[in-house]
């Protein structure tokens, strides 16, 4: 058995929706995306679907409408940075329910 207390050098913590609900911010951020490419907004049940992989295949997927679609290169390099910036943007709101209740 170790002894107490034994030196951390780091914590990682995977916020795949365990801990945080970050659906309604991946969301937000699809959405202000789409928006500034003129394109029509997708739903949060839509976007909830999406999630997994990693933010580059959901926006492929908000881009497409589709799991596994491919957009054009040139519109996906004008989008990637853009919802990056927008959930950049979405993060650093106050909480709220939705997006922090375990901090309750």
């Amino acid at each position: 058995m170790k002894n107490f207390p034994i030196l951390v050098k780091a914590v990682v913590i995977d916020l795949d929706g365990t801990l945080l609900n970050t659906a309604p911010d991946l969301a937000e951020a699809a959405q202000r995306m789409l928006r500034d490419l003129d394109m029509p907004p997708v739903s949060l049940e839509k976007i909830r679907s999406y999630i997994g992989n990693g933010i580059a295949n959901l926006v492929k997927r908000a881009l497409t409408g589709e799991m596994h679609g491919k957009p054009d290169d040139a519109l996906f390099a004008k989008a990637l940075p853009l919802f990056e910036k927008h959930y950049d943007e979405v993060l650093h709101r106050e909480p709220s329910p939705t997006r922090a209740s375990w901090m309750a």
